[in-house]
């Protein structure tokens, strides 16, 4: 295995300072984003610290994994009307991270940061209300609202939400009983073009998809091969499931051939950091 396959994966594209996280009912797992700040000296007096600077200490107490201290610092930057704290007080009320679960505190501090443009809040918020989890009422068109304005910020998990959205019937948009195909793999590319594992998965699932026009066998096992690279045991999965599939319908001849076609398209893809991938 070369050093292209154990390359990082691009930083994604998320407000600084926010997490993302996966709805229970899509991924059931939560990713949370690693903030790019560096925490700022102590002060001797909190609360006589600049603002930004509090927000900073509250971060690095995150990441050391100091989830007390993290709530502790946070929250009144919460209510003072921090966005980025509003979404990482959300977080912590949603994992018991430092407090108390508790979805209804999580919900208000998540429509607080959505309401101001957090992308990492508008997208947890809008696969809750997508698909009527933890505390709130379903209710699609406003799900749809918010996953697309974080969708507008490239936020990789709302992209990869709308795009399973279109991938099945809806008479939201107008489209009856009809997927909509294209608008799938348009969301899905630009998931997958952030080094997102879960985006490029769906995206090559797409490729193999006998009802979609663009069908490409290559394409599509070439998404999966880097979404395994890239992703976790579930990704892994799925990239052998097809492997298997694929081997059992050539010969030995061409299978080799176009396992090796198909290696110099994963190398083409990653070395250009997914601009050339066909």
């Amino acid at each position: 295995m070369t050093d292209i396959f154990r390359r990082r994966i691009r930083a994604l594209p998320v407000r600084r300072g926010g997490a993302l996280l996966f709805g229970a009912g899509l991924f059931g797992a939560v990713m949370l984003a690693l903030a790019l700040s560096v925490a700022a000296p102590a002060t001797p007096v909190a609360a006589e610290a600049p603002a930004a600077a509090r927000l900073n200490d509250g971060i690095a107490a995150w990441d050391a994994g100091d989830y007390d201290s993290a709530a502790a610092i946070l929250k009144p930057l919460a209510d003072a009307g921090d966005p980025q704290a509003q979404e990482r007080m959300a977080v912590l009320y949603i994992r018991g991270l430092g407090v108390t679960p508790d979805n209804a505190i999580a919900n208000h501090y998540l429509h607080l940061a959505a309401d101001a443009g957090n992308a990492a809040a508008q997208s947890t918020l809008g696969m809750r209300y997508l698909y009527g989890e933890r505390g709130i009422t379903k209710d699609e068109k406003t799900g749809l609202a918010f996953l697309r304005m974080a969708a507008q910020e490239n936020h990789v998990v709302a992209l990869t939400t709308l795009g399973l959205h279109f991938s099945k019937p809806s008479s939201l948009e107008g489209r009856g009983d009809k997927p909509d195909l294209e608008t799938s793999h348009d969301l899905y590319r630009r998931a997958a073009a952030a080094g997102f594992p879960s985006a490029q998965k769906f995206l090559g699932l797409l490729y193999l998809n006998k009802s979609y026009a663009g069908k490409d066998l290559e394409k599509g096992f070439m998404w999966l091969a880097i979404s395994k690279i890239n992703g976790s045991a579930e990704e892994a999965e799925a990239f052998s499931g097809i492997k298997d599939v694929i081997k059992d319908e050539m010969s030995l001849f061409e299978y080799a051939w176009f396992y090796a076609r198909h290696r110099a398209l994963v190398t083409r893809c990653l070395e250009s950091d997914y601009e050339d991938c066909g």
